[in-house]
């Protein structure tokens, strides 16, 4: 009987979640293993960042800190069965975080002004 694609998609999204937690959890055992985390999501950190900052250099550094912030705070990072730096939905952030859609924009918002700012000294120096 042939397998539905759904059906299939959804066991494959089940095994990569699995793997990013085991990924994880080696990097908060021996940091030296955050190199595979690092290999797994750089082109996506990469990619988010760029469509935001539309600036190469800018782009390049603030992907550089994402993963240092990321490897500093690793020891604190608690699986929630959400992948390592995945796009999702507005709706579906808030729903996992309990809050309401414009929290989360606004949330957002904020984020988004921060990396404004930072990036305007990183200019200016």
């Amino acid at each position: 009987m042939a397998r539905s694609e759904p059906a299939k998609n959804f066991r494959l999204k089940r095994a990569n979640e699995a793997d990013e937690r085991l990924l994880v959890e080696a990097a908060q055992r021996d940091a030296s293993r955050f190199a595979a985390l690092y290999e797994n999501n750089f082109e996506v950190v990469y990619a988010y960042v760029a469509r935001r900052v539309r600036d190469r250099a800018a782009t390049e550094d603030l992907t550089s800190e994402v993963f240092h912030k990321a490897l500093q705070n690793l020891q604190r990072f608690k699986w929630t069965g959400a992948p390592f730096a995945e796009e999702k939905s507005i709706r579906q952030i808030a729903g996992e975080l309990e809050r309401s859609e414009g929290a989360v924009k606004q949330l957002q918002f904020r984020a988004l002004e921060s990396l404004r700012k930072k990036l305007t000294r990183t200019r200016d120096e």
